[in-house]
């Protein structure tokens, strides 16, 4: 990547900018650096990748609403939940660039391997109309709403 990819944030640069920032945090998670009950080392790394990159932007959503915001990452194994938070950043800040129809499938692939408590949090995001939300499958979007019902 190129000083002026990164200068500029274009799309090549936000993917590997989010990729270099998720092994950093991987990294820590793994070293046992901070422990979170519940999440695993991916999780972590996932969390503390998109919380760099809203206090970056001088944003600081709570922490329930960036667990809702990630929950289909959650449920993506390590390489793929990292390209897939990489593509989500750039479909939410240069969507014309985003590879959307990857990102749809991966998202919803997401949701349907999480376990019941990431579920509900997906529900929550959802909901509150996070940017993957537009991009659910009828049967997921089902499956969702099915829970809020439960």
């Amino acid at each position: 990547m190129s000083f002026w990819d990164v200068l500029i944030g274009n799309a090549k640069g936000v993917r590997e900018t989010m990729q270099r920032s998720y092994e950093r945090h991987l990294r820590r998670a793994q070293s046992g650096a901070f422990r979170a009950p519940d999440y695993t080392p991916h999780q972590m790394a996932l969390y503390d990748t998109l919380a760099t990159r809203y206090q970056a932007a001088g944003q600081s959503p709570s922490p329930p609403t960036l667990c809702a915001e990630l929950a289909p990452f959650f449920g993506l194994p390590n390489a793929e939940g990292c390209e897939a938070l990489a593509e989500y950043v750039v479909y939410c800040e240069q969507p014309g660039e985003a590879n959307v129809t990857a990102l749809r499938r991966q998202i919803n692939s997401g949701i349907r391997k999480l376990g019941h408590v990431h579920r509900k949090m997906a529900c929550v995001g959802a909901q509150m109309g996070v940017p993957w939300a537009s991009m659910l499958l009828t049967d997921v979007r089902r499956s969702l709403d099915e829970m809020l019902d439960e």
